[in-house]
């Protein structure tokens, strides 16, 4: 199981990954971020600056499809790799903060790395010792 700066560095990835239009890597890669943030309560405010502004981004269009859908493949292959880097700008920050005790030890995500997928009761339960 990843924890929440891996799922961030994943989503990072899946932007950076050169198979597949642009616009459907964005849609992809944000889905994971997303997923990788429900979670946060526990932020320092300058951790949801960072959040605030990759979700900004992201959603400019209003949805992220709809961000994606409105870019030819030059512009949001630009835009997919700004988005990019803001995330690992993130996970980046997230990762000093844990280690600055600034907030709690990682939680272990309930997301199957392999399809980000919620994990079922038996991986649940197998996370346990």
């Amino acid at each position: 199981m990843l924890n929440q700066s891996q799922l961030i560095t994943q989503a990072v990835e899946i932007l950076n990954d050169t198979t597949g239009p642009p616009q459907e890597r964005l849609v992809k890669g944000f889905k994971v971020f997303y997923r990788a943030t429900i979670m946060s309560e526990d932020w320092p405010a300058h951790l949801w600056d960072k959040y605030n502004a990759i979700c900004e981004l992201a959603l400019a269009g209003g949805t992220v499809q709809k961000t994606a859908d409105r870019m030819d493949l030059k512009s949001a292959g630009e835009y997919t790799q700004r988005v990019a880097r803001e995330m690992a700008g993130l996970a980046a920050a997230l990762d000093l903060a844990r280690a600055q005790r600034l907030i709690p030890p990682p939680v272990v995500s309930l997301l199957r790395a392999s399809d980000h997928s919620w994990a079922g009761p038996a991986e649940i339960a197998g996370t346990c010792g």
